[in-house]
């Protein structure tokens, strides 16, 4: 599975190469200690050889390291880049979003006042209501009482 993400070298891979090339170093030695029987090659020849190897190895896996570095920077720039625009994003809508809370916080206490408004309204007119309604009940107990009154003088 790879996310085709370079990462920087691990310790494990630093190990593994300090490993071989102390492998081979041994393999010098030990080169050394041996008979040379009937080769052209002396130890020392040997040894060299094998220690211009170790620096070829060596070279070769600094330029290998420095491509994957050079990989990784452009990465982690990358990164950079679309991480701070993805912030600013985010920081402008949160602007964007506090505006319409504090407009709409301002429309509800608007409208908060105005409820207030309209029911002192409804309870002063239910008040008017019930005033009207006792004026107009005792007027016409007030007319029945006149008009039974007129009646019984009509009759008598």
């Amino acid at each position: 599975f790879s996310t085709g993400r370079l990462l920087p070298p691990t310790p494990r891979l630093q190990r593994s190469t300090m490993a071989t090339m102390a492998a081979r170093f041994a393999a010098a030695v030990a080169c050394l200690a041996l008979p040379v029987m009937g080769t052209s090659v002396t130890p020392i020849q040997k040894v060299i050889q094998l220690m211009q190897d170790m620096k070829q190895k060596g070279i070769s896996e600094k330029e290998a390291e420095s491509v994957r570095f050079t990989a990784f920077d452009q990465w982690c720039g990358d990164q950079k880049r679309v991480k701070t625009d993805e912030i600013n994003a985010g920081t402008e809508k949160i602007e964007k979003l506090a505006a319409g809370i504090e407009k709409d916080a301002v429309h509800i206490a608007k409208l908060t006042n105005r409820i207030e408004e309209l029911e002192e309204d409804i309870a002063r007119w239910a008040k008017d209501h019930k005033s009207t309604t006792d004026v107009r009940n005792k007027e016409a107990e007030d007319y029945r009482a006149t008009s039974t009154d007129y009646g019984e003088s009509l009759s008598a």
